[in-house]
């Protein structure tokens, strides 16, 4: 039998890898995409690509990782089943108990594995994607020359003889600074300000009350520059601990994905059920559908965290499932000789 566990849980691990190669391809391409626009536009300069395409895979690496092992399991447990194997395993004293027993090793790697990615490989490529946009807007705002403008949401620069005009729209009004201008960038604290020498700034507030002076310097802070990634993802995952709202649900959303790895294995099992010649996309589309369904609701109730709810729901639905998922591998089995 050693035999036979160790051919099992190689197997796996080879489908999770291929599976996993293929979806960080078209992950990847789709990514690449955005990343040649955001080039295109001169928001990203040449030598960015390939490190914003490998901090880009960083931060979808777990959740794909997760996706890939479920469907190794599937796919290979629903071809023991096609070409009888695990009927011979059946008829030899192996039940679905042994079977897990057997993938708990592979089972246990890529949990680590997914676990090192989602808690600190993805909050460090986000923080150093967010740094990298900081030296993006640090450079685009030095290579600014007269008639130049720049703009990102609600901020705007424009050069004119000389002259910075810098305007941005807050929620209780727009501000608008004039000067002669030099760059301040500061990467490692995310931040890039430019000083303003000689200068004015006017204020109009939404009361319709207008503001305004002089000043011979002021500093002024650019505001993130806007993007698919919120700060929070790039937050280390020791410090959402003790913490509320957005940052305990990004906490928990980072823990369902790396759960997710062993509650899943069951149901691959389960899932990849059928009877002698019984097609085997019936299987397999039950299981992905069961996967979506169980992926859908660890989405719902992550964002429930996130408006206040309490975390028992979570850990009940994590252990409700995985009683339920074992309890199905013992009692609804079928084991008919096939023919």
């Amino acid at each position: 039998m050693k035999t036979v566990t160790v051919r099992m849980q190689l197997a796996v691990l080879r489908r999770t890898l291929v599976i996993f190669g293929l979806l960080s391809l078209l992950a990847g391409g789709a990514q690449l995409v955005i990343i040649m626009r955001e080039m295109l536009n001169s928001n990203l300069s040449g030598d960015d690509v390939l490190i914003s395409l490998l901090f880009a895979f960083l931060g979808q690496s777990g959740l794909l990782l997760t996706m890939s092992y479920f469907l190794g399991l599937l796919f290979y447990f629903t071809q023991l089943y096609a070409e009888s194997e695990m009927y011979i395993l059946f008829n030899l004293g192996v039940n679905e108990n042994r079977i897990l027993l057997w993938i708990l090793p592979p089972t246990g790697l890529i949990a680590a594995s997914v676990a090192a990615l989602v808690f600190y490989l993805t909050p460090l490529s986000a923080e150093l994607v967010a740094k990298m946009q900081v030296s993006q807007v640090q450079r685009q705002i030095q290579r600014l020359e007269d008639g130049d403008n720049y703009f990102d949401g609600a901020t705007a620069l424009s050069l004119r003889q000389g002259i910075l005009r810098f305007m941005h729209i807050q929620d209780d009004g727009a501000r608008i600074i004039t000067g002669q201008h030099r760059i301040i960038a500061e990467p490692a604290a995310g931040l890039v300000q430019v000083r303003v020498h000689n200068g004015s700034w006017l204020f109009w507030q939404v009361d319709e009350t207008v503001s305004g002076g002089e000043f011979k310097q002021a500093d002024i802070t650019l505001p993130p520059k806007q993007g698919p990634r919120p700060s929070i993802q790039a937050t280390p995952t020791r410090e959402l601990l003790g913490k509320g709202g957005a940052e305990r649900a990004e906490f928990y959303q980072r823990l369902a994905i790396m759960l997710a790895v062993p509650i899943t294995a069951p149901l691959a099992l389960i899932c990849s059920r059928r009877r002698p010649r019984q097609p085997r996309l019936g299987a397999t589309f039950r299981g992905i559908l069961a996967y979506l369904i169980y992926f859908h609701v660890l989405v719902l109730v992550v964002g429930l965290i996130r408006d206040g709810m309490n975390t028992l729901l979570f850990w009940g639905i994590q252990g409700a499932l995985l009683a339920l998922l074992l309890l199905l591998a013992q009692q609804l089995r079928f084991k008919p000789n096939p023919s």
